[in-house]
């Protein structure tokens, strides 16, 4: 493996995980490329972490991107345990509510700009 080649920084779920992230990481001005998302539709023969799409970069951005990537699953987690407290008497979070696909935030709906990192939103999708 020659020094520049691109090393794998992360391994999505699905190629909507895949491409959110790969969103992060341009947003941070690393670019990535998703590998592997047409093996999603052979997901039934072969075991998801084999057929799941993955992030790679070059290796002079894997540092920053590990850390992006740490961030935004630590985001995640953030919001599981917060559903899971739900159950201790506080209302879980909508799971269908909006949030901000820069940063995994909470949103209002139709919210022109994200409260938590002010990115601006595009709600034409």
């Amino acid at each position: 493996m020659a020094l520049d080649d691109p090393v794998e920084v992360f391994a999505a779920a699905d190629a909507a995980e895949a491409h959110f992230v790969s969103s992060l990481l341009k947003d941070a001005g690393i670019e990535p490329a998703v590998v592997g998302e047409p093996l999603g539709s052979i997901l039934g023969d072969v075991p998801f972490f084999v057929a799941g799409p993955r992030i790679w970069v070059r290796p002079v951005d894997l540092d920053r991107a590990r850390g992006l990537i740490a961030d935004y699953q630590a985001r995640v987690r953030a919001r599981q345990t917060s559903a899971q407290q739900g159950a201790t008497g506080h209302a879980p979070p909508d799971p269908s509510s909006a949030f901000c696909y820069h940063c995994g935030e909470p949103v209002g709906t139709g919210a022109n700009n994200c409260p938590a990192c002010g990115q601006a939103l595009d709600w034409k999708d």
